[in-house]
């Protein structure tokens, strides 16, 4: 991602925030956005990367986390499908209704509100990948 596509790679860049506390502040970093990026297709996994995101968002919107760029005012959460069917669109966007994914709907709604109550613009990329 880092040569192909100019991120600048975080995963597994831990901070420590106390003693026996660690903290991944984002996955991937891009054009002032912050991506927690998680490949999946069961709720409680994808569910995990919007609560990364959002404990990550306010540690920094808090000045508690090192090393994250100065200049961010995007959000981002990558969700990667590892499922073989693709999902209708609506309006240009997927929808992601069809996956019965209903706890993960709600929780993008609810960090979508957070973020932009932080003063940053939320992002959401979808994308699939067949194993």
């Amino acid at each position: 991602m880092e040569e192909e596509h100019g991120f600048k790679d975080f995963d597994r860049k831990n901070q420590n925030l106390k003693k026996d506390v660690k903290v991944e502040a984002m996955d991937l970093y891009k054009d002032n956005t912050m991506f927690a990026v998680k490949i999946g297709s069961k709720a409680s996994k994808l569910n995990y990367v919007v609560d990364q995101s959002l404990l990550s968002l306010q540690l920094t919107k808090s000045g508690k986390l090192e090393n994250v760029p100065k200049d961010v005012t995007k959000i981002g959460i990558w969700l990667i499908f590892d499922i073989k069917s693709t999902l209708k669109f609506t309006d240009g966007k997927p929808d992601l209704s069809q996956l019965n994914l209903l706890s993960l709907k709600n929780k993008l709604d609810e960090w979508k509100k957070e973020v932009r109550q932080k003063g940053y613009i939320p992002i959401v990329y979808v994308n699939f990948w067949e194993k």
